[in-house]
């Protein structure tokens, strides 16, 4: 038989070897719920520098759209922050705005990408504003939304930048013709004078101008 004292050794001997393995159970919980998290942090980091270089690709796309066709951007019906665009390449290499979203794989994640484009206005000072002011009709602002699959839910990337009409294709917007014909040569600024008329052109109300 053991003595009362053995048995008590091991008594506390089974109870240091639960609490042991108990301490063991929770820092391997903790060391691989780390991990986890080590792991996906470092997927969203891959993910979102993926996602990056996308956005700036519309970017620059749409860059090279305004510098040569200025119109075809700014002449889109659809003007919003919810509106839908893309960048079209054709067989030609040529590029273009298009409607709707474009979806790219990269390292077996779909990312969906589009733009939206907006008027701008302008204050008495130049600067750009939310509401009120004066369109200008030489900027335009584009936001570009790129989103992907991020475990149960979605990730998303936004850039945003204004893009101004070349000066080579400047325009000058006249809202006065009340002045006098016969005026020619080169234009350096708005004024109310002008070239030629008719009589089938009312231009007696200022901002505005007729066929009668």
């Amino acid at each position: 038989m053991r003595s009362r004292t053995e048995a008590a050794v091991c008594g506390q001997s089974l109870v240091e070897l639960i609490i042991s393995i108990a301490i063991v159970a929770i820092l391997a919980g903790s060391v691989v719920g780390a991990l986890l998290l080590s792991v996906r942090i470092n997927n969203e980091s891959i993910n979102f520098s993926t996602a990056s270089p996308l956005g700036q690709e519309v970017i620059d796309n749409v860059r090279s759209v305004s510098e040569s066709d200025w119109p075809s951007l700014y002449s889109q019906s659809d003007k919003s922050s919810s509106s839908t665009y893309h960048i079209n390449l054709d067989s030609t290499s040529t590029l273009s705005v298009a409607t709707g979203t474009e979806e790219i794989e990269r390292g077996g994640i779909t990312y969906t990408r589009w733009f939206s484009i907006e008027n701008v206005s302008r204050d008495s000072s130049g600067d750009i504003v939310e509401s009120g002011g004066t369109e200008d009709t030489s900027t335009q602002k584009v936001a570009v939304h790129i989103e992907w699959q991020e475990g149960p839910g979605t990730a998303s990337v936004g850039l945003t930048e204004y893009f101004t009409r070349w000066t080579r294709n400047e325009s000058t917007v006249f809202t006065d013709w009340s002045g006098n014909s016969g005026i020619e040569g080169p234009i350096t600024r708005p004024d109310n004078n002008f070239s030629a008329t008719s009589g089938s052109i009312d231009l007696s109300t200022q901002g505005e101008i007729k066929i009668n």
